[in-house]
C-alpha cells in the first residue's frame, strides 16, 4: 500500500514532468529539423543535411534516431511513475529500492542522451571549401537565425533537466528507504 500522500505527490510530479518534457522535446526536435541555415548562399533545412543529403555519415544520422529513442524511453519512465502511483499492493521498501533504480536509470539515459547531442554537434557539414561543424553553424549568426539557436539550446536544457530529475529521484528513493529502515529498526527493538 502507498506509504503516504507525500510519496503520491512526488510520483505525480515526476510522471507529469516526464510527459510534458517528452512532448516539448518532440516538438522542439521537429521544429529544429524544419529550421534552415544558409551556407554558401544556399538555404538548407537541417532535416535535409542529416537525412536526405548523404553528405554526413550514417552514424551521425543514426545519432538523431537514437536521441528520439531515448526520448521515448523518458515517456516510458513517465508511464512507470504513473503505474507506481496507482499501484496499491507494493511494499514500501521494495518501492523505495525500485525508485532508486529508476533514478539511476534516468541518470544513465540522460548522460547517454547528452553524449549523442554532443556527437550531433560535432558533425562536420561539408562545404565546397572544406567543412564546418554543425555546432559552429548553430552558434554563428552569419549562418543561422536566433530561433535555430534557441531550439538547439532547448535540447540541452531539457536533457539537463532530466539529469537533475534523475538526481532527485535517486536521492528521494535513498531518503525514503533510510526512513523505512529506521522505522523497521525501531519496531524491531
Amino acid at each position: 500500500m502507498m506509504a503516504s500522500e507525500e510519496l503520491s505527490k512526488y510520483l505525480t510530479f515526476f510522471y507529469i514532468s516526464f510527459f510534458i518534457g517528452v512532448v516539448l522535446e518532440f516538438l522542439d526536435f521537429f521544429l529544429l529539423m524544419s529550421s534552415s541555415f544558409i551556407i554558401e548562399n544556399e538555404e538548407i533545412l537541417i532535416w535535409d543535411i542529416f537525412f536526405n543529403s548523404g553528405n554526413v555519415s550514417f552514424y551521425r544520422t543514426l545519432s538523431w534516431i537514437i536521441i528520439l529513442v531515448l526520448n521515448c524511453i523518458y515517456f516510458g519512465i513517465g508511464l512507470i511513475f504513473f503505474g507506481l502511483k496507482h499501484k496499491k499492493e507494493i511494499k514500501p521498501l521494495v518501492l523505495a529500492k525500485f525508485i532508486i533504480i529508476l533514478g539511476i536509470f534516468v541518470l544513465v539515459n540522460s548522460f547517454t542522451h547528452l553524449e549523442y547531442l554532443v556527437v550531433v554537434a560535432n558533425t562536420p557539414i561539408p562545404l565546397d571549401s572544406g567543412s564546418i561543424l554543425f555546432k559552429e553553424i548553430v552558434w554563428d549568426s552569419h549562418y543561422s537565425s536566433f530561433i535555430l539557436l534557441a531550439f538547439w539550446v532547448f535540447l540541452y536544457a531539457i536533457t539537463s533537466l532530466y539529469l537533475i530529475f534523475g538526481l532527485f529521484i535517486t536521492a528521494g528513493g535513498i531518503n525514503w528507504s533510510n526512513k523505512i529502515a529506521k522505522v523497521n529498526e525501531q519496531s524491531a527493538a
